[in-house]
């Protein structure tokens, strides 16, 4: 009973600027397969990534075994501002394993992440972030 979330997102264009909020708040043993694809291509982008993950004991804002939709969001322009928030609470008995998969490529880039994992009573956490940055005058932190 493995709950799969898929967001695609393909940013392409001059000036573009996304932000994504990924927080996933879990309970006791929950089981929670988040797999995030984000795809930057253009000149001045500036990426912005906030992955949060604080694990409880007990905390129950959903049921068990929830099945959530896939967004597919493609946007193509100049000037074009993309904001997503994306909140999983689960109840019970789940697992959780993040998969963030970032290529950012372009001119003029700054990327930032920041990865928070806190951490309760009997909780199992696989979190693996991929990230490939390509470009001149990048700014990684």
């Amino acid at each position: 009973n493995t709950n799969d979330q898929g967001v695609n997102t393909n940013n392409q264009g001059i000036n573009t600027n996304n932000q994504g909020l990924n927080t996933n708040n879990q309970g006791l043993y929950p089981s929670n397969n988040i797999c995030v694809h984000t795809n930057n291509q253009g000149v001045n982008t500036n990426n912005k990534g906030i992955n949060t993950n604080n694990q409880g004991v007990n905390t129950n804002n959903q049921g068990v075994n929830t099945n959530d939709q896939g967004v597919n969001t493609n946007n193509q322009g100049i000037n074009t501002n993309n904001q997503g928030l994306n909140t999983n609470n689960q109840g019970l008995y789940p697992s959780n394993n993040i998969c963030v998969h970032t290529n950012n490529q372009g001119v003029n880039t700054n990327n930032k992440g920041i990865n928070t994992n806190n951490q309760g009573v009997n909780t199992s956490d696989n979190i693996c972030v991929n990230t490939n940055n390509q470009g001149v005058n990048a700014n990684n932190q």
